[in-house]
């Protein structure tokens, strides 16, 4: 019985088996349960429409992980508008969400600003981090059972992301 516990310690330390995805073009890299689906879509905001590129891998936990970017257009980008443009993004995952913000926190990557967000609706728990790295604007979330989100998967997926050259 002895023997257990230390096969059980060393399995909860290596965190999920998980494999590392790599978008060369997004210029990221993150860890996923399953290889993801990647899609364009056309996403409305403040300033105009702008084209996202998205990855979803889901797991058998019913939880979504989304990794998007967006490419701004250089006329919307000025120096010293990061935090309002992350706040646009706030706003538009919370609307978009149908649900509640229930918490917000100041976050960097890289030495570029960001937000992690936690948002109820009635379903699911939304955790999300949006960064603003020069023109380009990430958003990595994890979508479900609070259970999964909050806990040791969301956190290991969140860790993960990472900005590449």
């Amino acid at each position: 019985m002895l023997w257990v516990v230390p096969l059980l310690l060393a399995a909860v330390q290596e965190g999920p088996a998980w494999k590392t995805f790599t978008s060369r073009e997004g210029a990221f890299s993150v860890a996923l349960p399953c290889t993801p689906t990647e899609d364009r879509q056309r996403v409305k905001t403040a300033t105009g429409q702008l084209d996202a590129n998205v990855f979803v891998a889901e797991d058998k936990h019913d939880t979504s992980y989304v990794v998007s970017y967006s490419e701004l257009p250089e006329a919307d980008v000025k120096k010293g508008t990061e935090h309002k443009r992350l706040e646009y993004a706030r706003d538009g995952a919370v609307s978009k969400s149908r649900g509640k913000l229930r918490s917000e926190k100041a976050i960097e990557l890289a030495g570029y600003p960001g937000k992690e967000l936690i948002i109820d609706n009635k379903e699911q728990v939304v955790r999300l981090r949006i960064f603003v790295v020069q023109r380009r604007l990430y958003q990595v979330m994890a979508v479900g059972p609070g259970a999964v989100v909050l806990a040791r998967d969301g956190t290991f997926f969140l860790d993960s992301f990472r900005l590449i050259k």
